[in-house]
């Protein structure tokens, strides 16, 4: 059983810009019986019509076999966490996620008016020189 605070499934862009804004979180795995405890899987939501959700995995290789509780959520982003944020710098204040398995990814703020972050791997360091000076 779904819990899902719409009305209908296409009253809500689930895509927005190529990128999943919601997902499906398994809350409640009812059936012990079966062996596979799906309790806290989450799967983006990729595309959606009006009776219908299509997930980025197979939720029946993940155990999923419709005995769950799941709800759907909206996935948090930067943009909406400080995106009204104070002191961010333009171009200058990086934010590091840090990653369980290595190296963090880096973010910088962009003064676009909503909150906007980029990626530190859209940047390249280039070196200028003076092509009059040889």
């Amino acid at each position: 059983m779904a819990t899902n605070e719409y009305a209908e499934t296409s009253d809500v862009a689930f895509v927005s810009k190529g990128y999943p804004q919601y997902y499906l979180e398994v809350t409640n795995d009812t059936n012990a019986s079966d062996g596979l405890d799906t309790e806290g899987a989450i799967i983006d939501i990729v595309s959606n019509t009006g009776t219908d959700l299509v997930l980025a995995s197979d939720a029946s290789v993940l155990g999923v076999q419709g005995d769950e509780s799941v709800v759907i959520r909206r996935h948090v982003t930067l943009g909406s966490t400080l995106g009204s944020a104070t002191g961010l710098l333009a171009y200058a204040t990086p934010i590091t996620i840090y990653n369980e398995d290595g190296p963090g990814t880096s973010f910088t703020h962009i003064p676009d008016g909503a909150g906007g972050f980029l990626s530190g791997a859209d940047f390249a360091h280039a070196t200028l020189t003076n092509a009059g000076n040889n």
